[in-house]
């Protein structure tokens, strides 16, 4: 659902803003930079999730795009 939302984004040069709170003021960036950024955030969050069942003793699956079954 979020490749759909992502590839229905028509006007990616358009600007976002919106108040930061973390550095304290409005923040100003082109939409497709936002959606860039939400992909790229995702990825850090797995990789967390990752080494979260790792520590507690899981095995999570193969990850690699590769290795993953095809759809």
């Amino acid at each position: 659902r979020i490749v759909a939302w992502a590839d229905g984004v028509l006007d990616t040069d358009r600007e976002v803003a919106w108040f930061a709170f973390a550095v304290g003021r409005e923040v100003r960036k082109p939409m497709r930079v936002c959606i860039v950024n939400m992909f790229n955030h995702q990825t850090h969050h797995r990789g967390q999730i990752h080494a979260m069942l790792t520590a507690a003793g899981a095995r999570p699956g193969d990850t690699d795009l590769t290795m993953m079954p095809e759809v």
